[in-house]
């Protein structure tokens, strides 16, 4: 028979059982419902993928367990926590008034099926000319200033080919600027941005990619955000119909969850999430799927609300250690993605 002795306080270096020594330990991962030691706080609905993929949307103050594709499995990505609101200032593609074809070259269908929230609510666009532009673009109003934006879009490729790019940019002053993300949404693969460095896709429900570009304006008079998108790469040639869906506008240089618009701008609000944590000082792990980061000795009276690492809408684990505890080596050992 063997005999487990617990240690004795001192501080740890590697312990053989990673969650062993902490106070609270939260795997968002394996939830299926929100513990009971935390509480959610959201005025309005939030979205989420769902574990097939498909775009779900969770009522006010209802936990958001989000899923990420990685090999074409979707696996549990953790919790959705956004602290701050956001505002998605482009309309829907089903919005004919908002998204136009300004040159008359091209014939676009809305309504078509199989949207990522399982709708029929997205828009083909294909266009037989070749050797000149062909588009469709939305129009907003923004400010005479320096702030930075992002412009995503939900691609599916459609038929007849599946490279295609959209198009963020900024006129009206003395110095129009425009970033342009060339990519293939059969794979999720992009082949060239222009005008930016901050870009990225992430891959969504029914066959489509959720594709983003950010671009700061540069206040020279610029009051016109221009967001276009085309069904082709080259220009000389007919390369088929695109799909597109879930168009949005924020700012920010990164995206942040969805927010469906119909024929008006539409604002997720502020979310809170609170944990309920004994008094202390801690050393907090704070994991998701692309990094780690310790929070050292953070002082907790009663509750200690939860925020995601910069740049990151998910947390996928948290640990509370008391302050000092482990050593460095202990704590380099524990901060691994998850």
């Amino acid at each position: 028979m063997s005999v487990f002795v617990a240690p004795s306080p001192r501080t740890y270096g590697v312990w053989p059982v990673e969650g062993a020594l902490a106070v609270l330990d939260l795997n968002f991962r394996l939830m299926a419902a929100l513990d009971g030691r935390v509480t959610v706080t959201r005025s309005g609905g939030g979205t989420f993928n769902g574990p097939t993929g498909t775009l779900l949307t969770a009522a006010a103050d209802a936990p958001r367990f989000d899923y990420r594709r990685v090999g074409g499995v979707w696996v549990p990505a953790g919790l959705v926590v956004e602290p701050a609101p956001a505002t998605n200032l482009s309309k829907a593609v089903s919005d004919a008034a908002s998204w136009v074809d300004p040159l008359g070259n091209m014939t676009v269908t809305r309504g078509v099926a199989g949207s990522p929230d399982g709708s029929s609510s997205s828009m083909s666009i294909f266009s037989s000319t070749t050797g000149a532009d062909r588009l469709v673009r939305e129009t907003l109003t923004v400010a005479n200033d320096a702030v930075t934006r992002t412009a995503s879009m939900f691609v599916n490729p459609g038929s007849g080919g599946s490279r295609f790019s959209i198009a963020l940019g900024y006129s009206g002053g003395t110095t129009p600027i425009t970033a342009v993300l060339y990519g293939d949404a059969s794979n999720g693969s992009i082949s060239t941005v222009t005008g930016s460095t901050q870009y990225g896709v992430d891959a969504a429900g029914g066959g489509y990619w959720r594709y983003w570009v950010a671009l700061a304006n540069n206040t020279s008079g610029n009051t016109s955000l221009r967001f276009d998108g085309r069904p082709f790469v080259n220009q000389a040639i007919n390369e088929g119909t695109r799909v597109l869906w879930g168009p949005q506008v924020e700012t920010g240089s990164t995206p942040t969850s969805f927010i469906p618009t119909t024929t008006a701008s539409a604002t997720r609000p502020a979310e809170t999430v609170t944990l309920a944590v004994p008094d202390g000082s801690y050393d907090v792990l704070v994991q998701d799927w692309a990094g780690a980061e310790w929070r050292n000795a953070v002082a907790v009276s009663g509750s200690y609300s939860l925020t995601p690492r910069a740049g990151m809408r998910h947390v996928g684990r948290v640990r509370f250690y008391p302050a000092g505890l482990l050593s460095a080596a202990a704590k380099t050992a524990l901060q691994v993605p998850t």
